[in-house]
């Protein structure tokens, strides 16, 4: 069990870490077997700096009304989302690995007195249902073949009057990315924190986009 203070709140968290054994694993992998040919990365395992500055700019932002729907996409520990549910949101957290979505759930458990809304979605095929009125996503732009789906999930699932928050640290990869959401009817204002975990120092970027 970790224990982290973002924003003066104490927050606790399962980390499994250990993503490059993990790796390894997958890699000796039959290549028929299905986390092959899916490519399902363990990623999720860690905590990412980009989740612990998009939950510093939540918990020290406005309280969220209850009323609001909020999504997050990729959650993998749930950081954010359990950040946004502290400031008074109703939050459903996504993942697309059932591992995700159980480190998400324990967590949630674990700083939350509220019921747990935990699902599986893939980005290639967004429920409707889930659209929401605000989208949190930390680090889910960091390979150029999901840019396409996760573009497509911003445009479906986005509700008229909502925000995306996407935070990310500041890869150049994904540039090109933020420059085709600025492109395609989202209207883009772009924050920059820094998020420490030990004595690790990282600058993150938070965009916050609102369609045009």
């Amino acid at each position: 069990m970790h224990q982290l203070e973002i924003a003066g709140r104490p927050i606790r968290l399962h980390i499994p870490g250990d993503t490059e054994s993990r790796l390894d694993e997958l890699a000796a992998a039959e290549s028929s077997s299905v986390e092959v040919m899916d490519e399902r990365l363990p990623y999720w395992a860690e905590l990412w700096p980009s989740s612990v500055a998009l939950a510093d700019e939540l918990l020290r932002g406005p309280a969220i009304n209850p009323s609001a729907k909020v999504l997050e996409i990729g959650c993998g520990l749930g950081l954010a989302g359990i950040a946004a549910s502290l400031r008074g949101g109703t939050v459903i957290m996504t993942d697309y690995l059932p591992e995700a979505l159980e480190a998400a759930r324990l967590n949630w458990e674990e700083n939350t007195n509220s019921p747990s809304d935990i699902r599986r979605m893939d980005w290639r095929d967004p429920d409707p249902e889930l659209r929401a009125d605000l989208i949190l996503a930390a680090d889910v732009a960091y390979e150029e073949r999901a840019f396409a789906p996760l573009s497509d999930v911003f445009h479906h699932l986005l509700l008229p009057q909502g925000k995306i928050l996407l935070a990310e640290p500041q890869r150049r990869i994904t540039r090109p990315f933020i420059r085709s959401l600025r492109t395609s009817k989202f209207h883009c204002e772009t924050t920059t924190r820094e998020a420490l975990i030990g004595s690790r120092r990282t600058m993150i970027d938070i965009h916050e986009l609102t369609r045009t």
